[in-house]
């Protein structure tokens, strides 16, 4: 009836019938490929979150841009162009899915090139904080980009500019990996 408990065991089902099979030693290198089953459930109100988030972008991409000399006036998720222009946040451009997706590679990354768990652990947490201005710094590109060229900007590069911030945020999960290794990046 529950799902995500459904879900949930099967990690736990196809560990307990390895370790039973094969023992313990052949079992634990499941532990790594099995621990993706968790990205796969929905998590009760994240979907519900969006919207926080949407207002959340949407602040921060109206500070940025009045920093920038790309004057906005923000009400809940608009941003008002003193032009006339105006441009809504929608939910889907929350930044929730580069959330997932930046988490998901972070912990890949972290289980793959740091052995030591302190280090997973800041790299996997990283990711949050990264994915949030990451997509603020999207939306002011939209902006900024609607100065030249509207139908540009609220067509192609909205579609195309999520590259550039998540790849900058990626970057910038490598440069933290590299301070942590003193200076060296590691894809092994």
């Amino acid at each position: 009836i529950q799902a995500r408990a459904a879900v949930l065991s099967l990690p736990f089902l196809v560990m307990g019938a390895a370790h039973f099979a094969l023992g313990w030693r052949a079992a634990r290198h499941l532990f790594f490929p099995l621990s993706f089953v968790l990205f796969m459930i929905p998590v009760p109100g994240l979907e519900q979150r969006t919207n926080d988030l949407a207002i959340l972008s949407t602040k921060l991409a109206h500070h940025v841009g009045n920093l920038i000399g790309s004057p906005t006036i923000q009400s809940g998720t608009q941003l008002l162009d003193p032009d006339g222009g105006s441009f809504k946040v929608d939910d889907g451009c929350s930044g929730i899915r580069s959330i997932v997706a930046l988490l998901l590679i972070s912990y890949i990354y972290a289980m793959v090139a740091h052995r030591q768990w302190g280090e997973r652990v800041v790299i996997f947490t990283a990711a949050l904080p990264l994915a949030i201005p990451a997509n603020a710094v999207r939306i002011v590109s939209i902006l900024v980009v609607a100065k030249f060229d509207r139908t540009f900007a609220m067509n192609t590069w909205h579609n195309y500019s999520g590259f550039f911030s998540f790849g900058a945020a990626l970057a910038f999960l490598l440069v933290i990996s590299a301070v942590m290794r003193g200076g060296s990046v590691s894809y092994t």
